[in-house]
């Protein structure tokens, strides 16, 4: 048994690359699963700074200055991002707003229907059935304001961080594209110098 561990280790763990990424990958993991809720904006920039990096590149490779593909990459993601947030967001809103203000028109209807079914089916629902069923969703139906109040009330601090990472995020993903360099041969100098 300790031969074929032996030999496992010496074939994917000898290498010290090996070592560093499976070291990198742990302290990774342990990160997100500890301040994981801290590092999401962190993260989230990262990749969409990478995905702007592309456009940039690009730009760069058809004879733009630096600054100019980074500039016009930001731009474009700063307009779609607020572009999203802010034209998804009213109109989600208003979406809500009309299904609150119909909501008492639809259980109506359904009401209406449902007292309609002992006369069609009446070997198979009775009006016993259908007022417990009604009298059960007007019990519902009033504590659903309650909920909808400390629901409403749980979500601020969501909608806080929300407000946070919609500055936070544009702000890092800027300075991800800007300083790329740096940041990548800081990064450059905990790797082995022998590799590929």
């Amino acid at each position: 048994m300790l031969d074929i561990f032996n030999k496992w280790y010496k074939r994917y763990l000898f290498e010290e690359e090996s070592v560093l990424l499976l070291v990198l990958l742990l302290l990774a993991v342990v990160l997100l699963a500890t301040i994981g809720d801290i590092l999401a904006p962190v993260v989230a920039s990262i990749v969409l700074a990478y995905l702007m990096q592309g456009l940039a590149g690009r730009l760069e490779r058809r004879g733009l200055p630096g600054w100019v593909g980074v500039s016009v990459a930001y731009t474009l993601f700063v307009g779609i991002f607020f572009g999203v947030t802010l034209g998804l967001l009213p109109l989600v809103w208003r979406q809500l707003v009309a299904l609150a203000a119909e909501m008492p028109r639809m259980l109506e209807q359904g009401r209406e229907l449902l007292v309609l079914l002992p006369g069609r089916y009446p070997d198979v629902v009775s009006q016993q059935q259908i007022n417990q069923m009604v009298a059960l969703a007007q019990a519902e139906l009033g504590g659903l304001g309650q909920q909808v109040v400390t629901r409403s009330l749980a979500t601020i601090p969501s909608i806080l961080t929300l407000l946070v990472y919609m500055i936070l995020i544009p702000i890092l993903v800027f300075f991800f594209l800007k300083d790329r360099r740096q940041i990548l041969a800081w990064l450059a100098t905990f790797l082995p110098t022998e590799r590929p």
